[in-house]
């Protein structure tokens, strides 16, 4: 065991070959899994980054709402 989960359940937590984990900052949540070669990018960063480039550099966000697929929003 190297921890509980959110319910006080024992997980064990090892590294993966090949593999990396993305998780949320602020609950350490594993979002997804991607092959080595995957690169993240912070979400805020790449967003206005992204967005920019098409509307110009003046642009700013004032909120994002994340939803999780399968769950109605």
């Amino acid at each position: 065991m190297t921890g509980l989960d959110e319910q006080g359940r024992p997980v064990l937590a090892q590294p993966l070959a090949g593999m990396v984990a993305v998780a949320r900052s602020d609950t350490r949540q594993v979002v997804q899994v991607f092959s080595e070669g995957y690169e993240p990018h912070q979400y805020r960063e790449w967003l206005l980054g992204a967005v920019a480039n098409i509307l110009g550099d003046t642009l700013v966000i004032t909120s994002v709402e994340l939803r999780h697929a399968g769950k109605p929003g």
